[in-house]
């Protein structure tokens, strides 16, 4: 499985490609080689690059659920801890 795109490539480089991409000045197939990407991920990365240029928010490479810790509340976790040993 190839890394994250994150970890592949510059946020400057994305951000080129895309602007590209969306310009027409490159093509779908060159631009998913270029970041090398499926076709539906190019699509849901630009998405991604457009609503940020709209919202008037910096574009992140990495997606907004990842590095996200997810807690139990305390009852919960004294029930996990007695059911399971």
């Amino acid at each position: 499985m190839p890394k994250q795109l994150a970890k592949r490539a510059t946020l400057e480089w994305v951000e080129y490609v895309l602007d590209q991409f969306n310009d027409h000045d490159l093509s779908e197939a060159e631009a998913c080689q270029l970041l090398g990407i499926k076709r539906v991920q190019l699509y849901e990365l630009r998405k991604r690059w457009l609503k940020a240029q709209i919202g008037k928010r910096p574009f992140q490479l990495s997606s907004s659920g990842q590095n996200q810790k997810r807690s139990l509340t305390k009852e919960v976790e004294d029930f996990l801890h007695q059911e399971l040993p």
